[in-house]
């Protein structure tokens, strides 16, 4: 999933996991309630935010010689404990914070103020994370103050980081409704004065939402999240695609793209459900997108990847339909090698869709012999076509072993399908022993998914696995992983 980069400043840089998630982290050390951290938090509720700058120690210097101190902060490593990453965070940024109150007074330059005012604000609002009862306390007031200030530039950016820190609620504490995202979301970006650094913290924050394996969410929960994604990388991208800075406006519309493709995730999981009203609709849209005036250039990318989606799923029909689509869109487009590369991918898909009922026949040499597949007449065979390239294959086929074994019960043959030249299969199999048969079908010519083999197939992704019943007939192509299981666990002796 794609995560937004952060553009501030150095220390925003490093502390991006503890920006962006901290809340979650935070909520998790509560819970743990270390005695260390209960000390911690014990000490620091009751006091004032000035009584704690005031126990914390920085150098005396200039505006230029502070903010090198603050530039040395941020260069120190943080520990890889997370207790002792949170504490040392704490006081990073009150240094931070006490150093750039140093600059502020002595009235320096409006250059210097600005960069100062950016960075005690940044400050706060990590500490409203991972010291909420403390020095963080004070964030809110701060960013309220530059808001009704007399400096536009400092209260958008003050309005962008109260937005993040609504974000951060939101994810760590479910106490904010969607609606107030979007409401202020749209606030911020509907500024006609609103700039990079806005668009900056806006995209960043909406990329702190983006579903991750450590959120477990249900299923409703993710789906309300992907919404919510797609709903505001599409707010951010429609008030700066036409931003007078190129970089920007390019940008926004990279995020046009991934509203969209969060749009087509969204309606493939419900697809997946069984939910036939989704499947239309993720045609409709990918339909609405090729149509469109102003295309991002992701719309025949997406279109395929949705198609390969729901091939994985199951959806053999609806994936078909929409690599006909891609194809009607390139078909007559003046780029030669575009039309060819896509053809292809639409002719291999067709091909490999319809093997379902259809007859699968291998033949090649195994062991330097003829590979006699009428041996396998009346079984149930996993046929997984490979190459030596591909990553992870020798324990792909591995875990595939040890899932049939699982399930001796229900005897299945295995046969691997390798594609390299001869040579290349030798040089593999000399460094790794597979108890296994592998059949070499590649033509003298032609090798790969080129051989005459992986085209009669349709192979054009690998690994590819397809279940082959006792009668010779293609039961199930993407048989893999949960897929093997499920295919497994359906299997009978009475089937066999």
């Amino acid at each position: 999933m794609y995560r937004s980069r952060c553009c501030c400043s150095i220390a925003c840089l490093l502390l991006t996991p503890f920006i962006g998630c901290g809340q979650r982290y935070v909520a998790t050390q509560s819970a743990e309630s270390s005695s260390a951290d209960a000390e911690l938090n014990d000490s620091i509720t009751p006091q004032s935010s000035a009584t704690l700058l005031a126990k914390i120690e920085i150098p005396d210097g200039t505006p230029d010689e502070l903010f090198a101190y603050i530039a040395s902060l941020d260069e120190q490593e943080l520990s890889s404990d997370a207790a002792e990453q949170s504490e040392m965070i704490r006081e990073r940024m009150a240094k931070r914070v006490k150093a750039c109150n140093a600059i502020l007074a002595q009235n320096p330059a409006p250059e210097a103020e600005t960069s100062a005012v950016q960075l005690k604000l940044d400050a706060l609002r990590t500490l409203s994370i991972v010291d909420p009862d403390g020095i963080g306390a004070d964030f809110q007031t701060y960013a309220t103050s530059l808001v009704n200030g007399n400096d536009p530039y400092l209260a958008r950016l003050a309005m962008a980081k109260q937005f993040q820190h609504t974000v951060n609620n939101y994810i760590s504490q479910g106490t904010v409704e969607t609606s107030t995202i979007l409401e202020e979301l749209n606030t911020l970006v509907a500024n006609k004065e609103a700039g990079p650094r806005v668009f900056m913290e806006a995209r960043d924050a909406i990329g702190w939402l983006v579903p991750n394996d450590e959120d477990q969410l249900d299923t409703d929960q993710l789906t309300s999240r992907m919404a919510l994604v797609a709903k505001c990388y599409r707010a951010i991208g429609n008030g700066f695609s036409n931003y007078v800075d190129s970089q920007v406006a390019d940008e926004a519309k990279g995020l046009l793209a991934l509203a969209d493709q969060f749009d087509l995730e969204l309606l493939r999981a419900r697809a997946r459900t069984g939910e036939a009203a989704a499947v239309n609709q993720l045609y409709e849209k990918l339909e609405l997108m090729f149509a469109a005036e102003k295309k991002h250039g992701n719309e025949l990318g997406f279109a395929i990847q949705t198609a390969q989606g729901l091939e994985f799923d199951g959806l053999l029909k609806p994936a078909l339909r929409i690599y006909e689509l891609a194809w009607k869109n390139v078909e007559s487009d003046h780029d030669a090698n575009l039309r060819s590369h896509v053809q292809r991918t639409h002719e291999r898909a067709t091909t490999r869709l319809g093997l379902v009922g259809q007859p699968m026949e291998i033949s090649g040499t195994a062991n330097g012999t003829a590979f006699d597949w009428t041996s396998y007449s009346g079984k149930h065979v996993l046929v997984c076509f490979w190459e030596s390239w591909v990553v992870g294959w020798h324990d792909e086929i591995k875990n595939i072993q040890a899932s049939v074994a699982e399930h001796a019960n229900k005897p299945i043959e295995i046969v691997t399908v390798n594609l390299d030249s001869p040579e290349l299969l030798k040089e593999y199999l000399d460094k790794h022993q597979l108890d296994i048969t592998v059949v070499s079908v590649a033509d003298s010519s032609r090798s790969g998914t080129e051989c005459s083999t992986a085209i009669r197939y349709g192979v054009d992704m690998l690994p590819f696995c397809v279940l082959v019943g006792p009668d010779g007939n293609v039961q199930r192509i993407h048989v893999f992983g949960a897929h093997l299981i499920e295919a497994l666990q359906q299997l009978s002796p009475a089937s066999l």
